[in-house]
């Protein structure tokens, strides 16, 4: 989340943070590795924002920080997102959305609740995890792929299952998915 309130970057994923820092990563997935690697990059922020502390980081760029209490994290690093909204019974049953149940993984450039209240607006079902019932997976982070397997988050990866067991599971990049917000906006402005 820090990487995301300072970098500019198409994905936020461990090796390409590493990379515009600088910062070294030679067994990624290995949890020492990572961890280690997190903690640089977090110095090196601290650093590149003049931050003396990591709260002083946080606090900079608008992260609230959580902590771990009798084995259970409580707060958050900025990731924690709303209850998704209800979906809109009177939207236009022509609109590709409608009737869909979307998740989105991966950074957006927007915010997830916003996503979530745009497609509900069209009749979509919007939702955190990817399961049985998941029919779209937009997927950020600057992704231009087609096929899910060749990005790498846990949503992902459930969807790569849930396809497996011959759930559909159409998967939209980003500007696809904001290409199709506009095209409702563009349309519902010449109505």
């Amino acid at each position: 989340m820090l990487s995301r309130r300072i970098l500019n970057l198409l994905s936020y994923r461990l090796p390409i943070v590493c990379d515009e820092l600088g910062i070294s990563l030679l067994d990624h997935h290995h949890a020492a590795t990572d961890a280690n690697a997190a903690a640089l990059i977090a110095l090196e922020l601290a650093r590149r924002q003049q931050a003396s502390s990591l709260e002083e980081l946080a606090s900079g760029v608008q992260v609230r920080l959580g902590h771990v209490y009798g084995g259970n994290w409580h707060g958050c690093v900025g990731t924690s997102f709303g209850e998704t909204p209800g979906t809109n019974p009177d939207a236009d049953p022509q609109h590709p959305f409608y009737g869909q149940v979307m998740v989105f993984t991966g950074g957006l450039t927007m915010r997830r609740e916003d996503a979530w209240a745009a497609v509900a607006s069209l009749g979509a079902t919007p939702e955190k995890g990817v399961n049985k019932r998941t029919t779209i997976l937009v997927v950020g982070d600057g992704f231009t792929g087609n096929s899910v397997e060749e990005f790498h988050t846990g949503k992902a990866v459930k969807a790569v299952h849930w396809q497996a067991k011959g759930h559909t599971i159409e998967v939209l990049t980003e500007g696809d998915f904001l290409e199709m917000l506009e095209e409702k906006a563009s349309s519902g402005a010449r109505s």
